[in-house]
């Protein structure tokens, strides 16, 4: 049985803010965003504040504190939190709305609800129905990540990695194979093309380099 046993503090407050309809926000300081777990207006100046809002950063807490606790209001809040948003922004829309839709954000996100799938799909909170509706909503997302993939700098190895993950956590898609393939070839590509001869990342800025020498090394 590999199951966490421990929950961090800072794991269990975002968790616990989360179901409260709060997101917690850490940029210049610390910041409660009272959203609601509906009728959220994502266009909501306060959601810019950071961009880990966006990214939908605290559903790995959500997930990590039902993977310990399994109290369901973690995967109630979840389901909640993406309906809001799957809603908000169907497929139609895809590419309309830079601040979400930027392949950057978008890859991203769609990571993160890769990653906690297979935690609230035990949850009696994710249905057969809602889950197809959540594949269905990310497969297409994904698709979209494959064919408007960056061209270039850490946004191009952030997307390449967004875009293997997905095709690896979707394998049963018909698309994964493909996303999978893509995804290596660039990642092997951006290997030799973003580090320069003493090691550093090609734009030279300490933050980009670390993100970037990260996803390898996760890899």
């Amino acid at each position: 049985d590999t199951t966490r046993v421990d929950l961090s503090e800072r794991v269990r407050a975002v968790a616990d803010a989360a179901v409260d309809g709060v997101i917690l926000v850490h940029c210049l300081g610390d910041h409660r965003l009272p959203v609601g777990r509906a009728d959220i207006d994502w266009f909501d100046k306060r959601f810019h504040m950071d961009a880990s809002v966006v990214r939908f950063a605290f559903l790995d807490d959500l997930a990590e504190a039902y993977q310990v606790l399994r109290d369901e209001r973690y995967a109630e809040a979840a389901r909640d939190y993406l309906t809001q948003y799957m809603t908000a922004f169907p497929p139609d829309t895809l590419g309309r709305h830079r601040q979400f839709d930027s392949v950057l954000q978008l890859g991203i996100r769609n990571s993160v609800w890769c990653r906690t799938l297979h935690v609230f799909a035990e949850s009696a909170a994710f249905d057969d129905a809602f889950l197809e509706w959540l594949v269905s909503f990310m497969g297409g997302q994904l698709q979209y990540l494959h064919n408007h993939l960056s061209t270039t700098i850490n946004w191009r190895v952030s997307n390449a990695r967004d875009l293997l993950v997905g095709g690896l956590y979707l394998s049963f898609l018909s698309s994964a194979a493909a996303w999978r393939r893509y995804g290596v070839r660039v990642l092997n590509d951006a290997w030799h093309r973003q580090f320069l001869p003493d090691g550093t990342h090609c734009e030279r800025i300490p933050s980009y380099h670390a993100n970037v020498t990260e996803t390898f090394l996760y890899l």
